[in-house]
């Protein structure tokens, strides 16, 4: 499981969490940590690609057949058998622990990928994006999907007009897999970018393959619905005692996500 961070973090590490530096290009690496910016790599890229330039790092210079996995230094799988006033506290207390490795290598057994909780919107995922995010990419996304892997049009459509996603860009599955989806979602980002024009973009905004990257993740799953997945809850190690907790506690019943989430 590699652990995307911009920046050193004291957060727990279990047996197999490696962390990964994005942004080296920009970044100091004062806990040589993995970074992004060596050999074939997009680190220069990270303002626009956010986690991305270490997922492409990843799928460019690993070589290993092992499971791999997505986490962030702020947020991490846990076990979904921790439930209600037993989650509280260890939320409330800080006693949270990532799933551990040997329980997520268990889930491949019978399944292929490993994603967080679905997040349901109040409207759909297209409407949804368009209303913090420029609407015009998601556009580009599809004329690049129609130009490249026409076979994803009937599944992205179904995704944007529908009203969930898997969040965050996290992800546990096979090295077979994380291949095969990186080298379908990297065709289609770097088409988009050569259309993308960021003028007035906030700085939120320009975020914008890493943002579009969340429901391409979907739509993969959706067009190759012959992969089993399984959901697992996700925490934020930096929720403590306030509004934002008991919110993120209540959230998984209706999974609602609020606008401008932080990554």
């Amino acid at each position: 499981m590699y652990v995307i961070t911009h920046k050193e973090y004291d957060y727990l590490k279990p047996e197999g969490y490696i962390p990964l530096l994005v942004g080296a290009d920009f970044n100091k690496n004062t806990a040589n940590y993995l970074q992004d910016n060596i050999g074939d790599n997009i680190s220069s890229k990270n303002k626009y690609f956010c986690e991305l330039t270490g997922i492409y790092w990843l799928d460019k210079n690993l070589e290993s057949n092992e499971n791999i996995g997505i986490s962030h230094y702020r947020r991490y799988f846990y076990d979904p058998a921790v439930k209600g006033i037993k989650l509280l506290k260890k939320r409330t207390f800080g006693q949270m622990v990532p799933l551990d490795i040997e329980s997520l290598n268990d889930l491949l057994v019978n399944h292929d990928w490993v994603v967080p909780q679905k997040v349901s919107f109040k409207q759909t995922v297209y409407d949804y994006y368009a209303r913090y995010n420029q609407k015009k990419d998601m556009d580009l996304v599809r004329d690049a999907i129609q130009k490249l892997s026409p076979e994803f049009i009937t599944a992205f459509d179904k995704v944007m007009s529908g009203n969930y996603s898997y969040l965050y860009n996290m992800f546990y599955t096979t090295s077979d897999n994380y291949h095969k989806y990186c080298s379908w979602l990297f065709k289609i980002l770097f088409e988009v970018e050569q259309h993308v024009d960021m003028t007035g973009y906030t700085p939120y905004q320009q975020r914008v393959y890493g943002f579009l990257s969340e429901r391409l993740l979907t739509v993969w799953l959706e067009k190759n619905s012959d992969l089993s997945t399984v959901e697992i809850p996700v925490f934020q190690s930096d929720l403590t005692i306030r509004s934002e907790l008991f919110e993120s506690i209540k959230r998984p019943i209706r999974n609602i996500v609020k606008p401008g989430h932080k990554r």
